[in-house]
C-alpha cells in the first residue's frame, strides 16, 4: 500500500522497514516505518503513523490505509498543510 502512495523502501536507514515519500521523483522529508511482523495498530501506533504521514485525524489515516485517500489527494493535503512544498508539485 505504501508503494502505491509514492513511498519507497529505504533499506539502509534502519533495521525497521523504513519508507520515504517521493514526490515527482524527489525524496521528501515525509517518512514512516514498520516494525518487522507488525500486524495490528494500537492507538499509540496509529497516532505515531498518522503524525509521520502528516495526517490530522484517525479517519484520514484509515482512508490512507484502506486506499480511499489517493496518492494525489494525500500530496494535495500535504501541500495545503505546508508539509510539502508547492514548488515540488507538477
Amino acid at each position: 500500500m505504501l508503494k502505491k502512495k509514492g513511498f519507497e523502501y529505504q533499506p539502509e536507514v534502519t533495521h525497521h522497514e523504513y519508507y520515504a515519500l517521493y514526490y515527482n521523483g524527489i525524496k521528501t522529508s515525509i517518512y514512516t516505518y514498520l516494525s518487522h511482523g507488525e500486524r495490528d495498530f494500537s492507538d499509540r501506533l496509529i497516532k505515531m503513523r498518522r503524525d509521520q504521514l502528516c495526517l490530522e485525524t484517525n479517519a484520514e489515516f484509515r482512508d490512507f490505509v484502506n486506499c480511499p485517500l489517493s496518492k494525489e489527494r494525500h500530496c494535495q493535503l500535504l501541500i495545503e498543510r505546508g508539509s510539502l512544498k508547492e514548488a515540488d508539485k507538477d
